[in-house]
């Protein structure tokens, strides 16, 4: 009988302490993706600031456009050569927002992979336990 119970005790005690370890793990796995979040709210924030700049820049270009469509055709020179100007600057523009688009994409990809790694390990640790 007494062997029993140093068997159970023993027992209760292994699976007190993988509790505790997995109780610590989902803490730490809690603060990793608290950090993960923080920082996905920074590159948001930027990528809206960068959002911003660029709409403005637009805005430029649009009122830059408008200025040169009324602008006599005596200048045509002028006009021409700010045409020209306009057109790069439209183009610089389209990449801007499509390098922007691209970056942001690929940080919520990495986010998403993140956590989905951080749910298959603990799925794995979950029934690993339980064996």
């Amino acid at each position: 009988e007494r062997s029993g119970r140093q068997g159970l005790e023993t027992q209760v005690s292994h699976e007190r302490s993988h509790k505790e370890a997995a109780q610590q793990q989902v803490l730490c796995l809690e603060y990793e993706l608290d950090g993960k979040e923080a920082a996905l709210q920074v590159a948001e924030r930027t990528l809206e600031r960068r959002d911003a700049d660029l709409q403005q820049a637009h805005l430029q270009l649009r009122a830059l456009q408008e200025s040169n469509a009324s602008m006599p055709v005596g200048h045509s020179s002028a006009h021409h050569s700010d045409d020209v100007r306009c057109k790069a600057l439209k183009a610089q523009l389209l990449e801007q927002q499509l390098e922007i688009k691209d970056q942001h994409i690929s940080r919520l990809l990495d986010v998403l992979r993140q956590r989905r790694s951080i749910f298959v390990e603990d799925d794995a640790t979950v029934c690993g336990s339980e064996r």
